[in-house]
């Protein structure tokens, strides 16, 4: 995490900043970005995991486990991925 010369950082807590800087402001634009950027990495992950189970694919023996939870019918059927310690 980077460091600004805000007078909104966290020690401030209890005061009335004077001004919010634009590094600051920047820096939350960033962090938001970078979520999606996860997001999305996640959101693909996901998708492969699903798709290999979907057609038979086993999982490797250790800590991790992942299966697809199915739920309802027929056409409303779903199903979510479930990876679990």
């Amino acid at each position: 995490m980077s460091v600004h010369n805000c007078s909104t950082s966290a020690l401030h807590v209890l005061s009335i900043p004077h001004h919010i800087c634009q590094a600051e402001l920047a820096h939350i634009i960033e962090l938001r970005r970078q979520r999606e950027a996860f997001d999305d990495l996640i959101k693909e992950a996901e998708s492969a995991v699903r798709t290999a189970l979907e057609v038979g694919a086993v999982v490797e023996v250790g800590i991790f486990r992942a299966y697809l939870r199915v739920s309802g019918t027929p056409p409303e059927k779903s199903s979510a991925l479930i990876i679990s310690a």
